[in-house]
């Protein structure tokens, strides 16, 4: 069954989606770590890389941009710069 790749890619991506759980948490708390978040986007989209589902590219590529843009909030609210963060 085709349902078995599924499943393999989403065993894949539960270490990405629970960092993704920290980071929510991270930003909606009192204080944004850059360096920590910019380490834990790395991870999440290490994480969305090894997924190579054709079925799962659009939902993954809109996570990509996400986190991007997660990243660039926690530095903008913490006044960095974003290439330190890099």
């Amino acid at each position: 069954m085709h349902y078995k790749d599924d499943r393999v890619d989403r065993d894949k991506l539960e270490p990405a989606a629970r960092r993704v759980d920290d980071l929510m948490l991270m930003f909606a708390g009192t204080g944004a770590d850059v360096v920590k978040g910019s380490i834990w986007i790395t991870e999440i989209q290490n994480g969305i890389d090894r997924v190579v589902n054709p079925k799962a590219a659009a939902a993954l590529h809109a996570a990509r941009i996400d986190t991007d843009s997660l990243l660039e909030a926690m530095v903008l609210e913490s006044g960095g710069d974003r290439a330190k963060a890099n």
